[in-house]
């Protein structure tokens, strides 16, 4: 029998994976689920729903993984992970202003690219650009240019390949940072028998995800 210590991930476990199946055979919870993550998510496709019960079902696994083979977490000061969020965000609107001022738009335009066999959209404030780098990541595979999932194949060859990675870099090392400090707070602050942790995992999962969520801009087309 499995220790109490690790209740809490593995009912969120058994909860994702019944969402996922529930969500594909009734409509009506489908419906639910869909506006729950659009909520912090900011969208009602089915690939962000998977994506983010993918995620969930990511910290628990990993979780378990450390908890059961008692590996050291580094402490990261709040300092670094708090600058580097800034600084993605900051990033984010530099790639923008980069792109509008190539191209001569206003920087409250609106604007529609069709390029590379796909479209894509962006803004000021609804930034698209930074999805350049799930292209070049799936470009190798063949899954960039994917008719159900806007990968931001649309932006590549607008702008210089480096700025989508140095953003790309950024955001894999934003999440890292988050995922290690889930883990340290989860040891140091949430005993394994703690009965918030459950609630603590789904919170971070959420916040996280939406993060995540605004860096990469993937998005259903």
């Amino acid at each position: 029998m499995l220790a109490s210590k690790y209740n809490a991930p593995i009912k969120i476990i058994l909860g994702v994976i019944l969402l996922y199946l529930f969500s594909h055979y009734f409509y009506a919870i489908n419906l639910i689920a869909h506006s729950i993550v659009d909520i912090f998510a900011g969208g009602r496709s089915t690939v962000k729903l998977n994506l983010y019960l993918f995620y969930t079902l990511f910290l628990c696994v990993l979780f378990l993984i450390v908890q059961k083979f008692n590996f050291k977490i580094p402490k990261i000061q709040n300092f670094y992970i708090l600058g580097l969020i800034i600084s993605t965000f900051a990033y984010n609107l530099l790639l923008i202003y980069i792109f509008f001022k190539k191209f001569d738009f206003k920087l409250n335009s609106f604007v529609i690219t069709f390029h590379n066999g796909e479209i894509s959209s962006t803004t000021l404030l609804h930034n698209h650009l930074m999805k350049g780098f799930n292209a070049l990541i799936l470009g190798p595979f063949g899954l960039a240019n994917n008719e159900n999932v806007d990968t931001g194949f649309a932006f590549i060859g607008l702008i210089h390949n480096i700025w989508f990675l140095i953003g790309g870099a950024m955001v894999v090392l934003c999440s890292i940072l988050l995922i290690i400090k889930f883990l340290e707070l989860n040891k140091i602050y949430y005993g394994q028998q703690h009965k918030w942790q459950s609630l603590y995992i789904i919170i971070f999962s959420i916040i996280t995800f939406s993060l995540i969520k605004k860096y990469a801009r993937w998005r259903k087309c």
